[in-house]
């Protein structure tokens, strides 16, 4: 009578690469291309009949570079990327949902009990809450007004340019100066700010 038996699989059957097997994948992926990089410069040339010289643009070929067209989220390596690894299991794909649907330069989502379930294979509500629990308790997310709403923490995750969701260098010198003069107001007495 035969039995069949499971081997255990050790380091020591899984083959090596001295090269990274993952390069001729990303070669062929095709939402990566080879584009050429143009750039202009101004040229000096001058008329050989009436010694005026002119500035004329040209277009310059240096080359190529490679433009990846896939989407993509951004996690940034900061102390917060040791509490990602600590998540439960329905926090942990409460994130991954939150990386693979977070839309372009929004700091922002939208997760209903539907989409989460979905996407987790978890029908439970109580788990659902619990992620959000956990990912609120982790500074992932914080919770909107509207119901299923959630800000994202930008300092963790983000798809796009986080400068794209800050208002303008302007507006913030501007607010910091209000608040500075508003502090030092109410700091000082007022026969101080009068001298």
């Amino acid at each position: 009578m035969e039995t069949n038996v499971v081997k255990k699989r050790s380091l020591k059957d899984i083959q090596r690469h001295t090269n990274s097997p993952f390069d001729l994948e990303l070669l062929n992926n095709t939402s990566i291309e080879a584009r050429k990089k143009l750039y202009k410069v101004e040229k000096t040339v001058v008329d050989k009949y009436t010694d005026v010289e002119y500035t004329i643009p040209e277009v310059v070929d240096s080359g190529y570079y490679w433009k990846d067209s896939a989407v993509y989220t951004k996690l940034y390596q900061t102390d917060k990327c040791k509490d990602i690894s600590k998540l439960g299991s329905s926090a942990y794909k409460m994130f991954m949902y939150i990386v693979q649907h977070l839309e372009m330069n929004k700091a922002y989502i939208y997760i209903g009990f539907k989409e989460f379930t979905d996407f987790s294979g978890n029908s439970s509500r109580t788990s659902y809450y619990d992620a959000v629990l956990e990912l609120v308790a982790a500074n992932i997310i914080a919770l909107q007004p509207a119901t299923h709403m959630y800000h994202v923490n930008p300092n963790i995750i983000f798809n796009g340019k986080r400068e794209s969701i800050l208002p303008s260098p302007e507006i913030v010198y501007m607010e910091k100066m209000r608040i500075a003069i508003y502090e030092a107001k109410n700091i000082l007495k007022p026969q101080e700010i009068e001298e």
